[in-house]
């Protein structure tokens, strides 16, 4: 059963990263940027989680309690929670300068990778440790569906939040960062309380299905504004003499060759340039912007005769 640990706490999170991924139908996000999260969880989180959250327990319950790698539950409840959010969030300092960053459907997808990969990590010692006891197979799905859930979805809440920032201000006010940070914290604690507390424990997995389902819905919702704004753009691109008339729709349709797929994502992104343009003032920044939208144009032409 060791060996199987590492497949079968590997194999689901990076599926589910992909899943996601591939819901972002209209402007897919890199995916060196989506491994670069993934792995920022899977390692970076996770080792600076394990040793901060240590050293919290020796100061507060004693060495001999944290050399036993036994967390109590007030540790699990409280001080988890918050150092493991910290920990996972950091990636974000960077993410949120990035150009392919720029709404609430990126956060979502950004911040499941990095909770994916702190999953995986999580569950690799988690089976480990668990190999030969009653109930693994039990175990094994707690820890992949509602677990490996719980974590993707406070770090894709966190990040969804940003990227709504992002999309409205062109910048991630500080407010923000504590308004994301606060329901990410919360859920991640309540998780935590119920599925400890032996009498409610069932309610940490209904918690766990009400904010998948809340999280699924929202992420809907905010693909459907991303068409609406494409469109727009893209429509407004054509009245400029920009665009030819057929692409405004291209993005939208189901396509029948690669050259299609290439045309429909640089319409794409001509639209979110345009959208994130709005928001400089600064004169370089608008010259960038400018020279952005004629590579993208002058890319967009050489498709039209290869």
């Amino acid at each position: 059963m060791t060996l199987l640990a590492l497949p079968i706490a590997i194999i689901p999170m990076i599926l589910f990263m992909f899943i996601v991924r591939r819901l972002d139908r209209y402007d897919p996000e890199p995916m060196w940027l989506l491994l670069l999260h993934f792995f920022w969880g899977a390692f970076g989180a996770v080792i600076l989680s394990s040793i901060a959250n240590a050293k919290l327990i020796a100061l507060f319950w004693g060495k001999e309690i944290a050399a036993s790698g036994d967390t109590p539950k007030l540790a699990a409840v409280l001080i988890g929670p918050i150092v493991e959010e910290l920990l996972k969030a950091v990636v974000f300092i960077l993410t949120v300068r990035l150009r392919d960053f720029n709404n609430l459907t990126d956060g979502i997808v950004y911040g499941a990778s990095v909770g994916f990969g702190f999953a995986m990590s999580e569950n690799v010692v988690y089976f480990i440790r668990a190999s030969g006891s009653d109930n693994l197979l039990q175990f094994i799905l707690y820890r992949t569906f509602f677990s490996g859930m719980m974590h993707a979805i406070s770090c894709a809440t966190f990040a969804a939040i940003l990227g709504f920032a992002q999309f409205k201000y062109g910048r991630v006010p500080a407010k923000y960062v504590l308004m994301a940070f606060v329901p990410s914290m919360v859920l991640h604690m309540s998780f935590n309380f119920l599925v400890s507390t032996e009498s409610v424990s069932i309610l940490g997995l209904v918690l766990i299905a009400i904010a998948f389902t809340a999280l699924t819905l929202t992420f809907m919702r905010s693909l459907r504004f991303e068409q609406k704004y494409i469109r727009e753009e893209l429509t407004k691109e054509w009245q400029e003499g920009l665009l030819a008339k057929e692409y405004i729709e291209l993005p939208f349709k189901r396509r029948q060759s690669k050259r299609e797929y290439q045309q429909a994502l640089i319409c794409v992104q001509i639209a979110f340039e345009r959208l994130t343009a709005r928001h400089f003032t600064a004169q370089n920044q608008v010259k960038e912007s400018q020279l952005i939208l004629q590579e993208l144009h002058k890319t967009l032409r050489k498709l039209e005769t290869a």
